[in-house]
């Protein structure tokens, strides 16, 4: 899907991820991330500094001026100082390459809360037409040109869809959309990805969480792109335990991706 899979990213189903307080949590391991870079930017500075101050001295012994450390011990400080520089280099990049991806599943969860928050604030009852609006408002890439297919007409070809291995109350990808009502819709969800929505009257256990995930993969095979589903709803009353400790499972990849949305 389109996201980031590991680390603190896939806290989707957390409810800790929808606590007030998170902005804040989050805000403070940026600002770790950016003192720890900003600390070894300073030991590297220091190591250049001092190999640049052992060059120009060795400089001026080659033309004579000083004999301040010698030529051998010169050679010796600048090779060490090199090694150093470099090692230090290389673990400045492992650092911003692990502060990239942490910073990357950040704002990914932050997105996908803002999605699930969106969605359940506008949530009138749980009929299809209502998520599929309630989705439009929601999904920033997607507001413009979904709104503008809603308003060409009853869009109920996206609704009680069979896939073959699966029914989703709500599918909206390109094989479902008219492409008249909406020529930029069908291209958007090229790079966005599927939006995919199922219904549970009741509690969401862990019998359907396995099952959506097994759809979820199928469809995945099928369209042979790792990144063919966007977003994925599943609206119940409640979220069982065993249901909640699946999509944190590392072994539930996809599953670690379901929003869950408590049906209004």
């Amino acid at each position: 899907m389109n996201s980031t899979e590991n680390g603190t990213g896939n806290q989707n189903n957390d409810p800790v991820s929808s606590s007030p307080t998170i902005v804040t949590k989050y805000a403070h391991k940026s600002a770790r991330l950016i003192r720890s870079i900003e600390k070894n930017i300073f030991i590297i500075i220091g190591i250049i500094a001092v190999l640049v101050l052992v060059s120009v001295i060795d400089t001026l012994e080659v033309l004579g001026i000083t004999d301040l450390i010698g030529e051998n011990l010169d050679d010796m400080i600048i090779a060490v100082l090199s090694i150093a520089s470099l090692a230090a280099l290389f673990f400045m990049l492992r650092l911003l390459l692990n502060s990239r991806k942490s910073l990357e599943e950040w704002a990914d969860m932050f997105e996908r809360n803002s999605i699930r928050n969106s969605i359940s604030m506008s949530l009138i009852t749980s009929t299809k037409e209502d998520l599929v609006y309630a989705i439009a408002d929601a999904v920033q890439e997607l507001e413009e040109p979904l709104h503008e297919y809603l308003g060409k007409g009853d869009p109920r070809e996206l609704f009680d869809v069979n896939t073959g291995y699966d029914v989703f109350d709500v599918l909206i990808d390109q094989d479902t959309v008219v492409e008249g009502k909406s020529p930029s819709l069908k291209r958007k969800l090229e790079s966005y990805g599927a939006i995919m929505v199922k219904v549970v009257d009741g509690t969401v256990g862990k019998d359907e969480i396995k099952s959506l995930s097994d759809s979820l993969s199928k469809y995945l095979l099928r369209k042979r792109k790792k990144d063919a589903i966007g977003l994925v709803i599943i609206v119940g009353k409640e979220i069982s335990p065993e249901a909640l400790a699946i999509t944190k499972s590392n072994q539930e990849q996809i599953a670690r991706d379901v929003l869950f949305i408590e049906r209004p």
